[in-house]
């Protein structure tokens, strides 16, 4: 899987890099793992400068597959927080879309 990442108004550490990775690692179990095509896009962003409380901290995941776009975004107080959040729910569109799959192939 190729990952990309962008940061706005937030400075890539080598710890949130290590972090965003094992978020990401988490899609590989639901992915089938012959597709060649899978490209995750990831940014995470600092909202506003001068805010110091509050949902200042986005995170959104654009997940290309063979089977389908899966996008998801979250703001929430610390940008850790964001990234769990939109990996939660890139996690239930996955299990939703294999399910659909699994559902069609019986019939």
């Amino acid at each position: 899987m190729e990952v990309n990442v962008k940061a706005t108004n937030v400075e890539l550490t080598p710890e949130l890099s290590e972090y965003l990775q094992k978020r990401v690692d988490a899609f590989d179990k639901l992915i089938d793992s012959e597709d060649t095509s899978i490209l995750c896009n990831v940014e995470v962003e600092k909202t506003t400068e001068h805010h110091q409380h509050g949902k200042v901290f986005r995170a959104e995941v654009n997940l290309h597959t063979r089977d389908g776009d899966f996008r998801a975004d979250a703001e929430n107080e610390t940008l850790f927080n964001a990234i769990d959040d939109v990996q939660k729910q890139v996690l239930k569109e996955l299990r939703r879309n294999r399910g659909k799959r699994k559902t069609l192939l019986k019939h």
